[in-house]
């Protein structure tokens, strides 16, 4: 009874994490957002604040215990939006975002499998899973890349090339990608104001070929970070473990997000436009939802642990893809829908031969 129980709330937890953080970009992709430019430090600041006081809601059900492992996880959690930016501007969100979403996944199931030798049934399965796993992202990111031609081609469809071209930088409804960006940080998605911005800020030059790599590395880094993001909460003594390490992460998160905003400006000798008019709301909604993500995230590591638990939670990216296609409006003709499905289908055959091997 109390294996089933742990079963249940574990993949509670994953489903859960998964809505939130595949929702939680929503609210930056507003035209008043996209128009102002908002730079991610400053929404950052925003959304950290939703972050912090929402956190205490714990303790309505748990003591205060405070725990510096907590100011641990948000030393690698704040610094994951400007990676996540930079590496969007220099690699594209497609390879970015392939690349920091399967470096999450390996990395979180080494760290549970070979520092905290959690439980894996089936190692040769657990292994076939990830595989699946990353193949299912490749495809879900293909939708924004040159490599969905030769997917449509497959699939029987005449692919003409207008399809393939990027939406206009102005139109703010389509500019939202059909995968947000799943890592703990700023979504950097909301149209090309955010690319804008780093771009004013002196990235994005250098050769193509200089560019791509560059990226790569960053959302490598984004990736190991991300994947060593609950590694803190298992190393948190007893006492302050389980969900009372939510509270010290968030103590982390509002102390760490005014040095980043800081560091920013003093890398840059100019002020942060903070826009807090258009971005105060977005921002704070954006915490929430992330917060809530993360509330589940912490009980999926817990009941399932970092070698199943937690690199479920990167199914948010298809969470993010239905935004893409119902809502926005991204999936215009058959053969864009059909490639979803398809990726949907292996990233959710992954998942299930993950669930299998745990």
């Amino acid at each position: 009874m109390v294996a089933w129980s742990v079963f249940l709330y574990g993949y509670l937890a994953v489903v859960g994490a998964c809505v939130a953080f595949g929702s939680f970009g929503v609210p930056t992709k507003s035209a008043a957002v996209a128009a102002a430019k908002v730079h991610p430090v400053a929404f950052q600041i925003y959304y950290s604040l939703a972050i912090f006081v929402s956190a205490w809601g714990v303790l309505l059900y748990n003591p205060f215990v405070f725990t510096w492992f907590g100011f641990a996880g948000a030393a690698i959690w704040t610094p994951s939006s400007i990676l996540a930016l930079a590496a969007i501007s220099d690699a594209g969100l497609s390879v970015a975002q392939t690349v920091w979403s399967g470096t999450t996944i390996m990395i979180s199931f080494l760290w549970g499998a070979l520092a905290y030798h959690d439980k894996v049934s089936s190692l040769p399965l657990a292994m076939v899973a990830l595989a699946t796993l990353l193949c299912g992202l490749v495809l879900l990111a293909s939708l924004h890349s040159s490599l969905m031609a030769g997917v449509h081609a497959w699939l029987g469809f005449a692919v003409d090339d207008e399809s393939l071209r990027p939406h206009r930088p102005g139109d703010v409804r389509a500019a939202a990608p059909l995968v947000a960006a799943e890592a703990p940080a700023v979504n950097v998605s909301g149209g090309r104001g955010l690319d804008d911005a780093y771009a004013s800020a002196g990235g994005g030059d250098g050769k193509p070929l200089a560019k791509l790599v560059r990226g790569v590395v960053f959302a490598l880094v984004l990736g190991v970070l991300n994947g060593s993001l609950m590694v803190p909460l298992r190393e948190t003594p007893k006492r302050a473990s389980g969900i009372n390490y939510i509270i010290s992460f968030s103590i982390g998160v509002v102390s760490i997000t005014p040095l980043l905003a800081l560091g920013y400006m003093a890398i840059m000798r100019a002020p942060l436009q903070l826009h807090w008019r258009v971005a105060l709301g977005p921002g704070l909604l954006t915490g929430l939802l992330w917060q809530i993500g993360n509330y589940c995230s912490i009980y999926a590591t817990l009941y399932l642990g970092l070698t199943i638990g937690y690199p479920l939670t990167q199914l948010a990216l298809l969470v993010a893809g239905l935004w893409g296609w119902l809502y926005y409006g991204e999936l215009p003709q058959a053969r864009h829908v059909a490639h979803f499905w398809l990726a949907a289908i292996v990233v959710l055959g992954g998942a299930a031969l993950l669930a299998i091997a745990g």
